[in-house]
């Protein structure tokens, strides 16, 4: 081993299964990482804890940053401890400092949303085993008391297991109700069964979820509002705190909590985005990946195409179809920025028939073709502090 490979700092980068966010923390790993010259990122996926054991066994990481599953999940370890920062929220850790998100907060920005689109009647999901979801429900209770009201949780019997559906939950709700789900994919659940019911979204039911998910948004029977997360800047964070551990091993641990960065509203609970409930009615029940002719539209909403496109253009100052063409456009460049999905793929969860038909939308409203359009939005968010 040379002179130089002594200085070398070895740090894994651990990602979990949800593999967007963890890829949101590590640019921010990678944006502090850029300004330690010693520093050696190793990235690796939580299927390979065998590979990651076997480095920690060996002696060959220097620090370790990622999701710890529980303090005994840490103390049993192989090979000598290293430092170490958490990134989860999964569990309450107490062995390693962590950076992790501020989850009551995200609670209070789901109850604040939900209370200002004129919600009084509310219910609330979240996974029980969770310790960030725990907090997120905590955030939401707390502000909703302050404002004098109450939110109903499933019965105890009901399964939070893929197949459950919370069906006589839903239909005993007083409506119109606002519903605060502590995941993306709980929320994408429950509008699923919404729909099932015939309920509509969102007069009747307002659903938030938490993580901003561009796949779950994708496979969402409506677009839905959701808490983005700040893993950029978690990340960061947690480098920096590794950097502080490695200079000081016997620092105490702590917590670092990082507000989410915020609310982004979409059709599950914008009543108030237009102040026009039919509006609302044809924001939500058009799809992105299949639109609706205009009469078909029109139809579902309980009005004739001439006055939808009026209100439409009086309040929005277009027609449906531009407005939906926006909403497009804008759903792919999230896709295009978030995940790793092809042209090919982005163009069919947006309605377009074909990779072509995309890139031509996509260079008119943006400017430039999608692939350049990533390459410069994910270098932005890289450099972005």
């Amino acid at each position: 081993m040379s002179e130089r490979d002594h200085h070398i700092l070895r740090i894994a980068v651990l990602l979990d299964t949800d593999l967007e966010f963890g890829m949101r923390i590590l640019r921010g790993v990678q944006t502090y990482a850029r300004r330690q010259a010693e520093w050696q990122l190793l990235t690796l996926h939580y299927t390979q804890e065998s590979v990651f054991n076997a480095l920690l066994h060996q002696g060959r990481l220097s620090g370790v940053l990622g999701p710890v599953l529980s303090d005994r999940w840490q103390a049993g370890l192989p090979g000598a401890p290293v430092p170490m920062v958490n990134i989860s929220d999964h569990s309450e850790i107490h062995s390693v400092p962590s950076v992790i998100t501020d989850n009551l907060q995200a609670g209070r920005l789901a109850a604040r949303h939900l209370l200002q689109q004129g919600y009084r009647n509310f219910g609330i999901l979240h996974e029980k085993a969770s310790s960030g979801a725990v907090r997120r429900a905590e955030g939401f209770l707390q502000t909703l008391a302050a404002a004098g009201h109450a939110a109903r949780r499933p019965p105890e019997t009901d399964s939070y297991a893929p197949g459950t559906a919370w069906p006589e939950w839903l239909r005993q709700l007083p409506r119109p109700c606002g519903l605060f789900c502590t995941s993306d994919y709980l929320a994408r659940r429950i509008l699923s069964r919404l729909a099932a019911l015939g309920a509509a979204v969102p007069d009747d039911f307002g659903v938030v979820g938490v993580g901003d998910s561009p796949l779950d948004n994708l496979l969402s029977e409506t677009p839905l509002t959701s808490i983005q997360l700040d893993g950029q800047r978690i990340g960061e964070r947690a480098a920096r705190q590794l950097a502080v551990l490695l200079a000081n091993p016997g620092q105490k641990p702590a917590v670092e909590l990082i507000a989410p960065s915020k609310l982004v509203p979409r059709a599950s609970s914008a009543r108030q985005t237009s102040g026009d409930p039919l509006i609302a009615r044809a924001i939500a029940r058009q799809s992105l990946a299949q639109p609706l002719t205009g009469d078909r539209l029109a139809a579902l909403c309980g009005a004739s195409r001439r006055t939808l496109e009026l209100r439409f253009r009086q309040t929005m100052g277009c027609g449906p179809a531009t407005a939906l063409r926006r909403r497009r456009l804008e759903h792919a460049a999230l896709l295009l920025r978030e995940t790793p999905l092809k042209l090919a793929s982005i163009a069919e969860a947006t309605g377009y028939a074909s990779s072509a038909a995309f890139s031509a939308a996509f260079r008119k409203a943006y400017g430039q073709p999608p692939g350049a359009w990533r390459r410069q939005a994910q270098t932005i968010s890289m450099q972005s502090p």
